[in-house]
């Protein structure tokens, strides 16, 4: 159950740190282990999470308080594979609650200094490898020095770092306790990349690639491909990029994926692109192809609206036409539904 203000007025102990809960199954099934975690920063790979619990299909609930140092606007980073729901201030912030690559999202929140927040963040492993990361950018954080790359007038570049421990707590303080005196942030994890793969026909952007399910293998993630580096004619996979079902709103997780898009294209001026969506086969194929159609539209829609010019976008609908991969696999026939771009 979410720790409610109430809670805060009758605390047990004041301890640095959230309260971990750690479960069997992927729905809090079955509790395994109770224990504090200073942060939340896990990679746990095929090693168990706490003793007596398997690396795979586990869930694990952290609650507590965030303090906030200064007032302002804060960005919360979740780096996650595979599902995760974050509540900060009893405000429900993000809630993808299902099998996905890793990937990085983000989503703002505005705080006030001093103030003690219920935090609470839900996590579920499915199968093969796993990712648990919350970071952030504070208001008084200073952007990354300027470079061609991150200053076109689109937005400034931030790097975020792990909450340090000294802001989480296991319960608040009373309400007339003095505020504790707390260091400034330092960075901790840099959300980086690893080196990016020689470029091929068809590139993968930030993609965990999976195998068939006998294998149960995963490439490594890949950088970001440099549009203006491949040839006329190359395909790029866009990765992270999700809408509602059966609809082509795109859901706010998809908005880092987006930015970058456009960032590239203002960097790349002559740049021109054919937006194509994709869907599985599942259903009426005269519908999956108006889905795929309509959301690349609104993929070609959202970089307009950034400023890129409309002779520079084409969009069009494949439906099921052109899978990827087996359709007769629920985890292969989901790289079926995808929205790629191809270098004109």
């Amino acid at each position: 159950m979410l720790i409610t203000t109430a809670a805060a007025q009758t605390p047990r102990r004041l301890q640095h740190g959230l309260q971990a809960a750690y479960y069997r199954g992927t729905d809090f099934d079955e509790l395994i282990s109770r224990r504090t975690d200073a942060q939340i920063d896990f990679t746990w790979r095929q090693q168990e999470p706490v003793p007596g619990l398997a690396p795979e299909y586990f869930s694990v609930r952290w609650t507590g308080y965030l303090f906030a140092p200064v007032t302002g606007d804060y960005r919360f980073y979740l780096t996650l594979d595979d599902g995760m729901r974050l509540w900060v201030g009893n405000k429900l912030l993000f809630n993808e609650w299902g099998d996905h690559r890793e990937y990085t999202t983000w989503m703002p929140m505005h705080l006030k200094a001093g103030t003690f927040y219920p935090l609470r963040l839900e996590y579920r492993q499915g199968p093969l490898w796993n990712r648990a990361l919350l970071a952030w950018v504070r208001p008084d954080m200073k952007p990354a020095p300027p470079s061609t790359s991150n200053y076109l007038g689109l937005q400034k570049v931030y790097t975020p770092v792990t909450i340090p421990a000294q802001y989480f707590y296991s319960d608040a303080p009373p309400p007339k306790q003095a505020t504790p005196a707390l260091p400034a942030v330092q960075p901790v994890v840099l959300l980086t990349a690893p080196n990016a793969a020689p470029a091929r026909k068809r590139i993968y952007v930030n993609k965990l690639r999976m195998e068939k399910p006998a294998s149960l293998r995963r490439e490594p993630p890949k950088e970001p491909a440099d549009l203006g580096s491949v040839s006329r004619g190359t395909v790029v996979e866009l990765q992270h990029l999700y809408f509602e079902q059966s609809k082509a709103r795109l859901l706010p997780s998809s908005l880092p994926e987006m930015e970058r898009l456009a960032l590239m294209l203002h960097q790349q001026p002559a740049l021109r692109l054919q937006i194509a969506g994709h869907t599985d086969n599942v259903g009426d194929p005269r519908l999956n192809q108006l889905l795929s159609q309509q959301r690349a539209e609104a993929v070609r829609d959202y970089l307009l609206r950034q400023g890129i010019a409309a002779d520079r976008l084409e969009a069009i609908g494949y439906g099921g036409t052109r899978p990827a991969s087996d359709n007769a696999i629920e985890l292969e026939r989901a790289r079926n539904r995808r929205v790629e771009v191809t270098i004109l």
